[in-house]
């Protein structure tokens, strides 16, 4: 599960460096991705099975109820958040983007849906660190 802990670490670091000129407020996720690793690190093996189904939302993405998944999800443009400030987007086809909530309200450039989905993957995450501590 330790894995699993640093795909989100590391799907975290891409989004926080996308959203650098912008004013997002990440404590809150990033206060919860460490709560996760203590948690995944402490939680039995047979839960792994299990954990993903606690980063779907009954809701669904934004504008994309569709997909459940705030974990990853096609996105509808590319997004090589080093490069961000060159490219308007382009068509990812069967191309994913990593906490698409965050990211693709990145970069349609709408920054109060971004922190909205910056809250909502928080709790997400909080729940599934819960849900491995019991």
């Amino acid at each position: 599960m330790t894995s699993f802990s640093q795909a989100l670490n590391d799907y975290f670091s891409e989004v926080k460096q996308a959203a650098n000129d912008v004013e997002i407020d990440f404590l809150e996720l990033e206060n919860e991705l460490n709560r996760f690793q203590v948690a995944a690190a402490a939680a039995k093996p047979s839960k792994a099975d299990y954990l993903e189904r606690f980063l779907l939302s009954p809701e669904g993405l934004p504008n994309r109820p569709f997909f459940k998944s705030f974990l990853q999800a096609p996105g509808s443009k590319v997004f090589l958040f080093f490069l961000a400030q060159f490219f308007a987007g382009v068509n990812l086809g069967y191309g994913a983007l990593v906490f698409p909530g965050i990211s693709q309200a990145l970069l349609d450039r709408n920054y109060t849906l971004a922190q909205t989905q910056v809250r909502v993957l928080s709790l997400l995450i909080a729940n599934a660190s819960s849900w491995l501590l019991n």
